[in-house]
């Protein structure tokens, strides 16, 4: 299975709002991004326009995460068994609390979210995400998550996470993409630096999961350093 770390015991951090007080460029670039979103979301089906392109690969299309998502990702949320990998807080969530989350994704203004479908099959079978987008610094956070274990190891997360990162560098212009990865997690880790991403820094023993502490690493990748 190929993750990366999504702190819900820490989303309020994640998802706070970034303040940007010089606003004419980054106002500029959200103006142009929210485009680029509304095209995406009225071509979903058009698999030959440009957009479609951007968010299409060879198995697996991306597309915007809405409000009719939250019962699929309800049932990954609760599955310990995808969960062990990307929640440092392993519970179980009322379907209030997975609206809300879901909602704290799709009405953010510095969030993106999107599902990932099976091309052949139009069925979603996991979810990506851009957070803690700072459009001033050029910089965000990502995550990924297969939740359909049928998928896990077959190269789809890879495949994901390759047009979520060509979407950031090459659409949004970003600057540098970072991520959050339990230590345990090893498959996950050689992907990324597959992909050019470069340790930044750990949490020692920050999770307790199995009987053993882990690290929390933090993983960055800039533009330039990209391995498309």
């Amino acid at each position: 299975m190929i993750v990366a770390l999504i702190s819900e015991g820490m989303k309020n951090i994640m998802f706070r709002e970034n303040v940007i007080k010089k606003p004419e460029a980054a106002e500029k670039i959200q103006r142009e991004v929210k485009d680029v979103d509304f095209t995406m979301s009225c071509d979903n089906n058009n698999k030959k326009g440009v957009v479609s392109m951007l968010f299409s690969g060879e198995r697996i299309r991306l597309r915007k995460m809405s409000s009719e998502d939250v019962s699929i990702y309800h049932k990954w949320r609760n599955d310990i068994e995808v969960m062990q990998f990307t929640n440092p807080s392993l519970d179980v969530f009322t379907y209030a609390e997975t609206e809300k989350f879901v909602n704290s994704i799709t009405e953010s203004h510095n969030s993106k979210g999107y599902m990932i479908e099976e091309v052949k099959t139009d069925k979603p079978i996991g979810v990506t995400s851009l957070i803690n987008i700072d459009y001033g610094n050029r910089n965000a956070e990502c995550i990924i998550d297969i939740g359909d274990k049928d998928y896990w190891s077959k190269g789809f997360g890879r495949e994901a996470f390759k047009l979520l990162l060509d979407f950031s560098f090459n659409e949004l212009n970003l600057h540098k993409i970072y991520l959050r990865v339990f230590s345990f997690n090893e498959r996950a880790i050689k992907l990324y630096q597959n992909l050019g991403f470069y340790e930044e820094g750990k949490l020692k023993e920050q999770l307790y999961r199995d009987g053993a502490w882990h690290d929390i690493i933090f993983m960055g990748v800039l533009k330039r350093n990209y391995k498309e």
